[in-house]
């Protein structure tokens, strides 16, 4: 009997536009992850409210910031307010630079698109296996992979910081 390979994480895909989002949800299922797509934030809390528990039952979110039922970014500020340590990535083909800046401050990379698909997926896998090692190694965390302060990037015992924890994001900023 033949057993399906284990999954390398579960990734949340949120985007208004079917056809991107089942194009770059279709890639990650090919890499090995389980996607679920929701086509607004609506659809995404109404998936987060079912979860037993967000940050064991999920890797990464990845979203569009301009949707027509509200915004990513307002979306993932909600997401802050509950603690959540589960990483996320926005995607957008409107990057100004208020957006950055708010992106920034909530600690999440943006990636531009068009982006070239091996960049993003490289930037899932990286987002999936720092939080799975960090769910498997809690007492760790706050030293080890430590991201950011709230002034600038902090240094772990490793001596990464927060933009070199994210490899292949390509021109992804923060």
């Amino acid at each position: 009997m033949e057993t399906a390979p284990a999954s390398r994480g579960r990734i949340l895909l949120a985007d208004d536009n079917p056809s991107l989002r089942r194009v770059l949800a279709n890639r990650l299922r090919k890499e090995g992850f389980d996607v679920v797509e929701a086509g607004d934030p609506t659809e995404v809390f109404a998936y987060l409210g079912a979860l037993r528990d967000m940050d064991s039952d999920l890797d990464l979110i990845v979203s569009d910031i301009q949707m027509p039922l509200g915004s990513g970014l307002t979306m993932m500020q909600n997401l802050r307010q509950f603690r959540w340590s589960v990483p996320k990535l926005l995607i957008t083909s409107y990057a100004s630079e208020e957006v950055r800046e708010i992106a920034r401050m909530l600690e999440i990379p943006v990636m531009e698109k068009p982006f070239p698909m091996q960049p993003f997926t490289a930037a899932c896998a990286a987002a999936v296996a720092m939080h799975r090692a960090q769910r498997a190694l809690p007492f760790v965390h706050a030293d080890y992979f430590a991201l950011r302060s709230g002034d600038g990037p902090t240094k772990g015992k490793s001596g990464r910081t927060w933009e070199s924890s994210w490899p292949g994001l390509g021109n992804a900023s923060c």
